[in-house]
């Protein structure tokens, strides 16, 4: 192959990966979070309805949910190899979501999540002893695990800065 056909090549391969990139991953991730945010809406509009009726059970344990997978998911974001550049490459705002997190950390720390194991093993459905039984409780210990460490990095830490 001539040198210039291979060149041109190369540059061709090099635009359509760029243009694949910014295509597939930043305008997807784009994607992906509004239609998460379409999906809040939804629910929002949910629970407001049932807020007017006086029924709040719904949206208590939704959002204790909520703050349990904050926690979760800021320990994965803490122990993401490439944590410091999904902002500046991908401009998610990881920063200001991490900011959150004492605040999120403190309040776990002074209310138990009431999605522990314990709640788990009474669930009814499933035969104790059974093996989707062992691996829903191990699943819960597991995120009660990380739910421990991300209280006892954030909650004291932001306690200690006061």
């Amino acid at each position: 192959m001539p040198p210039l056909r291979l060149l041109l090549l190369v540059a061709f391969a090099a635009a359509l990966s760029a243009f694949s990139y910014w295509l597939g991953f930043r305008e997807g991730a784009q994607v992906g979070v509004m239609l998460d945010v379409v999906q809040r809406g939804g629910l929002s509009a949910s629970y407001l309805s049932k807020l007017d009726q006086g029924i709040t059970r719904n949206m208590v344990t939704t959002f204790e949910t909520d703050v349990d997978l904050a926690l979760i998911g800021g320990h994965w974001v803490d122990q993401h190899a490439l944590l410091p550049v999904l902002e500046p490459l991908w401009g998610l705002p990881v920063a200001d979501a991490r900011e959150s997190l004492p605040r999120i950390a403190r309040y776990r720390k002074s209310h138990s999540s009431p999605l522990i194991s314990s709640a788990h093993a009474a669930e009814p459905g499933f035969p104790d002893g059974s093996e989707l039984r062992q691996n829903l409780i191990a699943g819960v210990r597991e995120e009660e695990r990380i739910l421990s460490l991300m209280v006892a990095k954030y909650a004291d830490d932001a306690e200690t800065a006061k």
